[in-house]
């Protein structure tokens, strides 16, 4: 049956070293706070309280704990789980926010399974994962629908993951079923896939590459959008299949540059971009349908730069108003298709390659699509 708590601390102590259990078969509430230790099984229905909740199982959170509820809620209070949580219920909420203040923080100190929902509200408290989510059994979606920071191991879904947060670092791999939406600050220690068709966005807040890393929605040619900069001195893989890849901001240019960049996806719009990597940098763009270059300066300190549309057969569109370099340094820059002006007579084109080569192996300029100018500086 239910348990009230009468407003007062509840304190359930099984032993962490032995083969204990605790089982609270009903609804938990009215109490201020929860504790719950046993040695190897916690199993708890739906709990709520005014402050902190705590699940500990086994030695080193080596037990395990069912959630077997709908929800887990406490007003501004951490809820931490030291143990292997399987979700049991159907859709299960976590809110550290239930009477809309500040929120606590929601710990996870070991892995996380079970076939269904999982939506963590924290406000602004820490969302602090740091064991695999959906390693034994994939969740059918992950949500943060807001937190001050999330941190994330590797997760794998069936759905999607949404993850709203001022601040978000991902330490593992994220293996959705459905669409990946990041919003916040990003730190990237590990790639993004997607199957089905789903989607990759990461908007809401810079991006910084901590490692390589690879987006990769081909699996049904879902789209990849970055809305915002991305930095750091590593390389970046966008591969949408015949999806449509954009990136709307600086890629290396206002924070630490890239070392190499390679995109592929159908459209493929891309806007200012700086590699560098000892003068061999690279920047790598395919297009399989249209290519839109957007900014003013794709640039790396010796390494190739090449831009491809349709295999040759499509078009290189230039939507710049002004000037664009291309500037490789000592290194070649080949432009695989048309090159046109989305404005006629509106864009200055100007290709470096020093010692490189440059090679352009379609038409510059048609009626009506026609460069303000180009220049062709090697040696």
């Amino acid at each position: 049956g239910t348990l009230d708590g009468g407003g007062v601390a509840v304190v359930l102590d099984a032993d962490t070293a032995s083969t204990s259990s605790v089982s609270v078969g009903g609804a938990l509430s009215n109490a201020t706070s929860v504790v719950i230790s046993a040695g190897s099984q916690i199993a708890v229905n739906n709990v709520t309280t005014t402050g902190l909740q705590t699940y500990t199982s086994g030695v080193s959170n080596a037990g395990n704990i069912d959630l077997n509820g709908t929800t887990y809620s406490s007003n501004d209070g951490t809820i931490t789980f030291g143990g292997a949580v399987d979700l049991i219920g159907a859709g299960v909420s976590i809110d550290s926010n239930a009477d809309g203040g500040v929120g606590g923080d929601i710990v996870f100190n070991s892995t996380v399974d079970g076939g269904q929902t999982l939506s963590l509200d924290a406000e602004t408290g820490t969302v602090d994962i740091n064991g695999v989510v959906g390693g034994g059994t994939a969740l059918t979606s992950l949500t943060v629908s807001a937190a001050g920071q999330s941190d994330l191991l590797a997760v794998t879904t069936t759905g999607v993951v949404n993850v709203t947060s001022g601040v978000i670092n991902v330490d593992g791999l994220i293996s959705a079923g459905g669409q990946v939406d990041l919003s916040g600050a990003t730190t990237l220690s590990a790639g993004v896939t997607t199957t089905g068709g789903s989607d990759i966005v990461l908007d809401t807040g810079a991006v910084t590459l901590d490692q390589d890393v690879t987006l990769n929605s081909s699996s049904g040619n879902g789209s990849i959008s970055i809305s915002t900069e991305v930095n750091g001195g590593q390389d970046l893989t966008l591969n949408a299949g015949t999806g449509a890849v954009t990136l709307l901001s600086d890629v290396g240019v206002s924070g630490t540059d890239l070392t190499g960049l390679t995109v592929t996806g159908g459209q493929v719009d891309i806007d200012d971009v700086a590699v560098t990597d000892a003068g061999s940098g690279f920047i790598t763009v395919t297009a399989s349908t249209n290519l839109d270059v957007t900014g003013s300066s794709l640039t790396t300190d010796g390494g190739a730069v090449s831009l491809s549309s349709s295999s040759g057969s499509g078009t290189i569109d230039l939507d710049v108003s002004g000037a664009l370099g291309i500037n490789a340094t000592t290194g070649s820059i080949t432009l695989t298709g048309s090159v046109t002006d989305d404005a006629s007579g509106d864009t200055a084109l100007t290709l470096t390659a020093g010692t490189g080569a440059v090679s352009v192996t379609g038409a510059v300029g048609t009626t009506g699509t026609r460069l303000s100018s180009l220049v062709v500086s090697n040696s």
